[in-house]
């Protein structure tokens, strides 16, 4: 049978290869002094140094998310300015302390209830930034009052 050129090529290069890759262990001796007598190197790789990897620092205990200190109310930051920082705050302790008990999902109607409130404020022309902590209280208490009878928000009430 008739071999192919690519066939005895391939054998050719393979055998070549391996007569390459063998060396006498004591030449390699020779080569490398500081090695131990079973080593043998492979000609040609250089050795590679061991990287050492730095363990990595342990990782600080994860703060875990509850109603009293999470930093978003309504999928927002405290903002910064006072004024709505300070109707962040009204809005945020008016729902937490008095809607999250009668809801089934309270976290679904957080950014309902804010855009309610603020467009409840808004239409009765009040003026958030000359009340001080008790209005906007009373403000987020009126709202909060108003926003559960909307009947979209009135069918999740708890049972008791």
């Amino acid at each position: 049978p008739k071999t192919s050129k690519s066939t005895k090529a391939k054998a050719k290069a393979k055998a070549t290869a391996k007569s390459k890759s063998k060396k006498p262990q004591a030449e390699a001796a020779e080569a490398n002094p500081g090695d131990e007598a079973g080593e043998v190197k492979k000609p040609g790789k250089r050795s590679r140094a061991k990287a050492t990897i730095p363990e990595p620092a342990p990782a600080p205990a994860k703060k875990t998310k509850t109603k009293e200190n999470n930093p978003t109310f309504a999928g927002r930051y405290k903002p910064t300015t006072e004024t709505m920082g300070r109707v962040w705050e009204a809005l945020r302790r008016k729902y937490m302390t008095d809607m999250v008990p009668q809801l089934r999902a309270p976290s679904k109607f957080q950014v309902p209830f804010w855009r309610f409130a603020l467009h409840k404020w808004g239409s009765e022309k009040v003026q958030l930034d000359q009340l001080d902590s008790d209005g906007l209280a009373d403000a987020a208490h009126c709202a909060g009052e108003a926003f559960l009878w909307e009947p979209t928000v009135a069918s999740h009430f708890i049972s008791h």
